[in-house]
């Protein structure tokens, strides 16, 4: 057949054979074959660089499937499953950068974070030397995972100096799943200055990371971008910044939906009422009220009957403080005057109302919680001019 015949049929051939180490120096020379011999707009040049691309598509779609199928393993907790899973396809094909990435983020999620390390620095910084977009994702993905296993080793100063590449190797790649590599960067290395007392780049990190995210992206890109704003506002909070770490609470609400898992209403609202304490201890009532109702919304009824004491409790310092009016509106305007009740009943009475009959065990644990608003003599004068 003609030569253009024959460089296609084999570039077919050597594309499909991984284990072969020239692969790529093969390709390179047979392009510059088919251009001095065939001219620069020769049909079989297109071919060899199709034969390669399906490849690499193809093996991308292999990777991304063993990442799929042994992430919902580990997630369902047969991390012994998920590990066995991405060991045979390391076994089946020793050089196979994909399977020892999947083996890599597995042995994060069961705990193995050296053995994590040592699969994927087998993964090389560019698997798919003819495709930027494509290689730049696997590639990152393994930096990432590296960096979070560093972390959880609490080996921070190593961490940093791991991923510190990413900005210069992979940011002007434009590939979709990027994104969420670049946010997981932003936020480990984040974690990684907080520990060791880099704060401020810790906060600039924790930042960048919204700029990643957008409010409709998946959970569990969400979650990230809320657990960085929480993070951020602990930090601004333990420098004395109180206005800006209840900016940075209130802000993760922007990042969690009602209907999301637990796990991240949970996360939410942690952090509105973080900033429910400061508006409060900052007399801004109205804004504090309308923080706490949203809280309590995004919690849900299993938020409130979980942390139904620290609730109770956070109440009972707001009275015995001197809010027992806000504490009261609070109670009618976020619905838990029916599941709080003996508080209820209590706070009406502080403030002067005159109870009706009430069941005995229900009237002895109003007397309880009035007690401890007693404590307060700021809430006695209130008291006093209630009644």
């Amino acid at each position: 057949g003609e030569p253009s015949d024959l460089l296609g049929i084999v570039a077919g051939y050597v594309a499909e054979d991984n284990d072969f180490t020239g692969r790529d120096d093969w390709r390179r020379e047979a392009l510059t074959l088919a251009r001095d011999r065939l001219g620069l707009n020769a049909s079989v040049s297109a071919e060899i660089h199709e034969s390669f691309a399906a490849y690499d598509r193809a093996t991308a779609d292999r990777w991304t499937d063993l990442l799929s199928r042994s992430g919902v393993l580990s997630q369902a907790g047969r991390f012994q499953e998920a590990e066995a899973l991405c060991r045979a396809a390391v076994e089946e094909k020793p050089n196979d950068a994909g399977a020892w990435l999947a083996l890599g983020l597995r042995l994060i999620d069961s705990g193995r974070h050296e053995a994590a390390i040592m699969a994927l620095d087998r993964v090389p910084g560019d698997p798919f030397p003819h495709d930027k977009s494509v290689s730049g994702v696997w590639a990152a993905a393994a930096l990432v995972g590296k960096t979070q296993a560093l972390c959880l080793l609490k080996r921070y100063a190593e961490a940093v100096a791991v991923v510190d590449p990413f900005d210069e190797n992979f940011a002007s790649i434009d590939a979709a799943g990027l994104l969420y590599l670049a946010a997981s960067v932003s936020y480990f290395r984040g974690q990684a200055f907080a520990k060791l007392d880099r704060h401020e780049e810790a906060i600039a990190d924790w930042e960048r990371v919204k700029e990643y995210v957008p409010a409709d992206a998946p959970p569990e890109l969400r979650r990230m971008a809320a657990g960085s704003l929480c993070d951020n506002g602990a930090t601004h909070y333990q420098l004395g910044r109180y206005d800006q770490a209840m900016v940075s609470w209130q802000r993760v609400a922007a990042y969690v939906h009602v209907d999301d898992p637990s796990e991240l209403r949970e996360l939410a609202t942690a952090a509105l009422m973080g900033g429910f304490f400061l508006l409060l201890a900052a007399g801004k009532d109205d804004e504090s009220l309308d923080t706490l109702e949203h809280a309590l919304h995004i919690g849900g009824d299993e938020y409130q009957s979980q942390h139904r004491q620290w609730l109770t409790a956070s109440l009972c310092e707001a009275v015995a403080a001197g809010y027992g009016e806000w504490v009261k509106c609070a109670m009618e305007k976020a619905g838990l005057t029916e599941s709080m009740e003996p508080l209820w009943h209590a706070v009406r009475a502080e403030l002067g109302v005159a109870l009706e009959p009430l069941p005995a065990e229900i009237m002895d644990a109003v007397t309880d919680i009035r007690r401890k608003f007693a404590r307060n003599p700021v809430n006695q004068s209130e008291t006093s001019k209630a009644t």
